[in-house]
């Protein structure tokens, strides 16, 4: 094993080493490269400068507890930042330690990064306090205080544990950037914290940093790394609604066709000749011209539809004047359908909305049939695939603010998708909408079919149909739909009205 930094030995790549845990203290510069990345033990953490996009927010309780960390445990894991000095990873630790007057401390330096894997590194990094396996993970015994690498012969793991979404990511990132994490043990071998860490160096056959530390704080430092110092926060990241469309699956007009389950399941025995329904988000549209096709009277909005790359403007007003035309000659709809749309909102208040836009278009007695993804999607089945299950595994690792969103960097947007409970569904659409009459659950998502009741406050509407109906496109315009949208959902609502006295 090769000690990077402990107490009183000498480090295996020059110079003595004094404790970590006291930063302050007369230490050389210590570094490992691994081409153009260096751990360097002692960086100016001064010199640092944070990310505009980290994701966690962090309450004076946990910054306290954080520095307690500190002062009992030492910097035991290295904060991750560019060559430039912009913090990657470890913004509460970097606070903290500069709150005490800690100057320097470990800081792994990634050369080259690009924006993709910078936010990468943050959430990944951020989010390795939560991870889990199954089996327990060991580095062997050692009698080394500080860091030191383990060779992979050292490291013992199941390796098909639960957990191969987050490893994949953690290797991904290896592999671009060298070894850019670590795990903390105690001397006797047994790993604290960064578990899935570890196995992924055992997969690629690579050493594993390990910052050790004595038997006889395994329970301290259990009651430190199991605390969340910290939460998601996705507030300040800046919004680019139209990115969002790019989810939109092709359904029927596909090369691949993929039949909706809300369609097949929801929709399907509520169709009568008579039956006006609005698919409001209808993506591409496939299952509305489906349903025309048939004679249906079924209409579509979409507000970022798209031609290859780009917003097909004159499609997209020429969806929503028909069916506002609609609207002001016939009234309220029988039908709305939210399919995969509130997935895909990327904020509370564009979730309610879309929800609440729905449920206005849609008559009184009517129904709104929504479906999305489910939070098990998350937390469970693909979650904790192993590696056996290795080609089902979802596409990348989550994190959830306390709202249920998740963010992450596409093409240079950000890109948010709601992933709710079944519990938290239900309750949206019952506070929106009225009670729900049917549900359908698979393992991945919720199907709700809720009739109309709810006396909805038409200030709330009105802002919400404003908002809907004049979303931004990436060209600087934006649908431009706004006044049109409201005066013809207050027709409609005022002949709807009529109908019924």
């Amino acid at each position: 094993m090769g000690a990077l930094h402990g107490q009183g030995r000498r480090n295996a790549v020059g110079g003595q080493a004094e404790g970590l845990h006291r930063p302050n203290g007369v230490e050389p510069r210590l570094r490992r490269s691994v081409g153009a990345r260096v751990l360097d033990l002692a960086y100016d953490l001064r010199k640092l400068k944070p990310a505009a996009y980290n994701p966690r927010k962090v309450t004076e309780e946990a910054r306290l507890n954080l520095q307690r960390s500190l002062r009992t445990i030492g910097f035991a894991k290295p904060i991750i930042a560019t060559d430039a000095g912009v913090i990657l990873a470890g913004h509460q630790r970097t606070g903290a330690a500069l709150s005490m007057d800690w100057t320097s401390g470990p800081v792994f330096v990634a050369s080259g990064t690009n924006e993709t894997d910078e936010v990468r590194f943050n959430q990944m990094h951020n989010g390795t306090d939560l991870d889990t396996v199954d089996h327990p993970v060991h580095v062997g015994e050692s009698t080394t205080l500080g860091f030191e690498d383990v060779p992979p012969e050292k490291i013992s793991c199941n390796p098909k544990t639960s957990g191969v979404h987050l490893r994949k990511e953690i290797i991904l990132l290896i592999c671009r950037y060298g070894l850019w994490g670590g795990v903390v043990a105690t001397q006797s071998g047994v790993v604290i914290s960064g578990q899935q860490y570890a196995i992924a160096c055992f997969t690629l056959g690579r050493p594993c940093r390990t910052y050790r530390i004595p038997n006889d704080q395994l329970d301290l430092a259990r009651e430190f790394f199991g605390q969340q110092y910290g939460e998601f926060s996705y507030a300040h990241l800046p919004r680019s609604t139209w990115v969002q469309a790019l989810a939109q699956p092709s359904r029927l007009g596909g090369k691949k066709k993929a039949r909706s389950m809300l369609y097949d399941i929801m929709v399907a025995s509520h169709l009568k000749p008579e039956t006006r329904l609005l698919d409001f988000g209808c993506g591409h549209g496939d299952h509305v011209d489906e349903l025309r096709a048939k004679g249906h009277k079924a209409f579509g909005i979409e507000f970022f539809h798209r031609q290859g790359t780009r917003i097909a403007a004159t499609k997209v007003h020429s969806m929503i004047d028909r069916a506002l035309a609609d609207l002001r000659e016939n009234g309220l709809f029988d039908i709305v359908v939210l399919d995969s749309v509130l997935t895909s909102t990327d904020s509370v208040q564009a979730r309610d909305d879309v929800i609440r836009c729905a449920s206005a278009l849609c008559r009184p007695g009517g129904l709104v049939i929504a479906a999305g993804k489910n939070r098990t999607m998350l937390t469970g089945g693909y979650a904790t695939a192993s590696t056996t299950d290795e080609r089902k595994a979802h596409r990348r690792i989550e994190f959830l603010d306390d709202d249920g969103f998740t963010a992450y960097l596409r093409n240079g947007n950000w890109y948010f998708q709601w992933y709710p409970t079944f519990e938290d569904a239900r309750k949206l659409m019952e506070d929106h909408v009225g009670r729900v009459e049917k549900s359908y659950r698979t393992g991945n998502y919720w199907l709700y079919t809720a009739r109309q009741e709810v006396a909805l406050d038409q200030d709330q509407v009105l802002g919400s149909l404003s908002r809907e109906f004049n979303l931004p496109w990436p060209t600087g315009r934006t649908v431009g739909k706004s006044e049109q949208a409201v005066n013809a959902w207050l027709t409609g609502k005022a002949l709807t009205a009529s109908f019924i006295t």
